[in-house]
C-alpha cells in the first residue's frame, strides 16, 4: 500500500517524458522559432519552397503594401465608427449612407489585400501560388481591420 504513491509518481514522470519526447519529434522547432520572431521568409521557404531571393521580393512587396493597407484599414475603422454611431437625429437615409460608406471601404480594403496576395502568389515557385492563395484568402476575408495583416494573413 505504501508503494502506490511512488508508483503513481514514477508513472507520471514516464508519461511526461514520453509526451515531451513525442512533442519534440512532432514539432518543427525552426518553424516555431521563426513564427515567434515574425520571420515570414522561413515560413515561405518551408511551406512554399521560396528561395532567399523570392523571400526578399515578397518582403519588399509586403513593406510597400503595408502603408496602403494601414491607410485602408484606418478608413474602414473610421467608416465603421461613423456607421455604428450616427449623428443624433440622422435620418434613415443618412444612416444607410453611413452603412454603405462602411461597406464600400471594407470592400476596397479587401480588394487591395486580395490583389497584394495575388501579387505575392505570383512571386512563388510554379504551383505554389495557388496553395498560398488557398491558405491566405480565407484568413484575409475574416480580417478585422485592426492592423495590417502579415504575409500569412494574420
Amino acid at each position: 500500500m505504501k508503494r502506490w504513491p511512488v508508483l503513481i509518481l514514477i508513472g507520471g514522470g514516464l508519461a511526461l517524458t514520453a509526451w515531451s519526447f513525442a512533442k519534440r519529434r512532432a514539432c518543427d522547432c525552426e518553424l516555431d522559432r521563426a513564427a515567434a520572431e515574425g520571420d515570414t521568409c522561413c515560413w515561405f521557404s518551408h511551406e512554399f519552397g521560396a528561395d532567399e531571393a523570392t523571400c526578399a521580393r515578397i518582403a519588399s512587396a509586403h513593406e510597400t503594401f503595408r502603408e496602403e493597407c494601414d491607410r485602408r484599414c484606418a478608413e474602414v475603422r473610421v467608416a465603421q465608427a461613423a456607421a455604428d454611431r450616427p449623428p443624433t437625429g440622422a435620418s434613415e437615409t443618412q444612416r444607410a449612407a453611413l452603412r454603405e460608406a462602411y461597406s464600400v471601404a471594407a470592400a476596397a480594403c479587401f480588394a487591395a489585400r486580395e490583389a497584394h496576395a495575388r501579387k505575392v502568389a505570383g512571386l512563388l515557385p510554379p504551383g505554389q501560388g495557388e496553395r498560398y492563395l488557398a491558405y491566405v484568402l480565407p484568413r484575409l476575408r475574416g480580417h478585422d481591420h485592426s492592423h495590417a495583416p502579415d504575409a500569412s494573413g494574420r
